[in-house]
């Protein structure tokens, strides 16, 4: 999870001069940050969904649910 201290892009340049204060700003209108995945922004979350109810589904509810444990931990 994003703590104050956590980096989340680098950018190298050969130029002098850092990012420009206007690129600076389009880059920051494009990150946004939350404590929880959503579906929209994660596509991989989204599968991982369809995956687990797929599997919970097509299991017998006397076999342990594979995915309790990873939640839990």
């Amino acid at each position: 999870m994003p703590t104050p201290t956590f980096m989340i892009s680098r950018y190298y340049s050969s130029e002098q001069n850092d990012l420009e204060e206007g690129l600076l700003k389009k880059c920051a209108e494009h990150i946004t940050l939350g404590s929880k995945r959503s579906a929209s922004q994660d596509l991989s979350f989204s599968l991982q969904q369809l995956v687990e109810i797929a599997l919970r589904a097509a299991t017998s509810p006397a076999i342990n649910d594979p995915y309790t444990r990873k939640h839990c931990n």
